[in-house]
């Protein structure tokens, strides 16, 4: 008999994850979720959503993305995720606790250079860490900003961070909203130079609210951002897949026979998005 999401919830064990229900001022690094050493403290008894969040970028484009999921969903995407690991390490020349990178894993460089050349295999990896997070329930928003269409309306270069992370945040916030009004999210980032920057950023937001059309005060999201290695996280290794994928899609001249494959896998990964949206609007579609 196939479980309804109520009763599947209740009866699933939390595999490694300390149950967060009814558990009140836990820290996050006791629960150890992310590497951070001092994450603060949440006081609420309300169920909560982990928001993974990475940025892929180049000259032209800017990428934010969120992968998004409860406890249970992400301890079976890092069951998932171990084995992968395993099952490529045993196949492949891989240096022990190797890290999922996208980058990496497609240019054939770093820890991933034994798959210089080896497209079929890398295309399989990619394709393995969509499947599992899409059996886990993860699911993605992005944010992307076409950089050389904001200079040809605004006549000046903006904070690309800052843009990006308020329009994410909003849909992240929405997405609460919609799944449950009574659960938090935690939204936990990569390391980037400019973090501190940011978190005044998010206190701002969370105070005053979020400028624009759209203002949103982010109720649903718990301060502050929890900034942590992606060499630690399976969250940080999946939304890097997802973003470097978004941005690459946008920006890059694919070979003729990667064409196909890469539209596939940009579809797999549309199927696991709940918002997606670059601004400006294009009208040229991806390659």
């Amino acid at each position: 008999m196939r479980l309804g999401r109520t009763q599947a919830r209740e009866d699933r064990p939390t595999k490694g994850f300390k149950s967060l229900k009814r558990y009140r001022g836990f820290s996050w690094v006791d629960w150890g979720c992310c590497g951070a050493e001092s994450v603060g403290e949440l006081t609420d008894d309300r169920e909560v959503l982990l928001a993974y969040v990475d940025e892929s970028y180049n000259k032209d484009f800017y990428f934010l993305e969120a992968a998004i999921g409860d406890e249970y969903e992400w301890s079976q995407f890092a069951d998932a995720l171990n084995e992968i690991r395993e099952t490529t390490q045993a196949a492949h020349d891989l240096p022990g606790g190797f890290e999922f990178h996208a980058y990496e894993l497609m240019s054939g460089s770093g820890e991933w250079r034994s798959f210089r050349g080896k497209h079929r295999e890398a295309f399989g990896i990619y394709r393995a860490m969509f499947h599992a997070a899409n059996r886990s329930g993860i699911r993605f928003v992005s944010r992307g900003l076409d950089l050389n269409g904001i200079r040809e309306r605004r006549g000046a270069v903006i904070d690309p961070h800052g843009e990006a992370l308020m329009h994410l945040l909003e849909q992240i916030e929405q997405y609460a909203v919609r799944k449950r009004e009574t659960e938090l999210v935690r939204v936990i980032a990569d390391e980037i130079a400019i973090h501190a920057e940011l978190q005044n950023q998010f206190r701002g937001y969370q105070e005053a609210g979020t400028w624009g059309y759209r203002s949103l005060t982010l109720d649903h999201i718990a301060m502050p951002i929890t900034f942590a290695s992606s060499r630690r996280e399976a969250g940080l290794q999946l939304v890097d897949f997802a973003v470097y994928l978004r941005r690459r899609r946008q920006s890059q001249v694919e070979h003729p026979k990667a064409q196909a494959t890469m539209a596939s896998l940009g579809h797999e990964l549309g199927r696991l998005t709940i918002h997606q949206h670059i601004w400006p609007a294009r009208t040229k579609a991806p390659r």
